[in-house]
């Protein structure tokens, strides 16, 4: 009994994995093959445009839309090092440190969206 059971379990496994392969085979051949619409003139959309595949491209788009949204303040400065509070208009809890190194040229932010996903967030650009 329990043999039967565990032989269906993997069919059935092998068509979710068939499934999913033929579901990732369409999105790399949209992403390699359809033109991305940019929304700004900036030259990292641009650049990201080329290099993210159209699931990550749409949430750097996304992230890159709500700049506008927030204000920064300065909080301290050491030679080429600077370190800023960044903070959303609507939001009190979207507020974020960030950390950057002219010298080095690296920024570090506290939501550590580019640790995660690979993309910046709203708060380093």
């Amino acid at each position: 009994m329990a043999s039967g059971i565990i032989q269906e379990f993997v069919v059935k496994f092998e068509k979710v994995v068939v499934c999913r392969l033929e579901v990732e085979k369409r999105e790399d051949y949209k992403s390699r093959h359809k033109s991305r619409i940019l929304s700004t003139s900036s030259k990292l959309e641009h650049h990201a445009a080329f290099v993210y595949t159209r699931n990550i491209f749409e949430k750097f788009q996304d992230e890159l839309r709500k700049i506008n949204e927030f204000t920064k303040k300065k909080i301290k400065r050491d030679g080429l090092s600077y370190v800023y509070q960044v903070s959303s208009c609507y939001d009190v809890r979207d507020t974020f440190i960030v950390n950057v190194d002219l010298d080095s040229k690296v920024s570090k932010c506290d939501y550590k969206l580019f640790e995660f996903m690979g993309i910046l967030c709203r708060h380093i650009y």
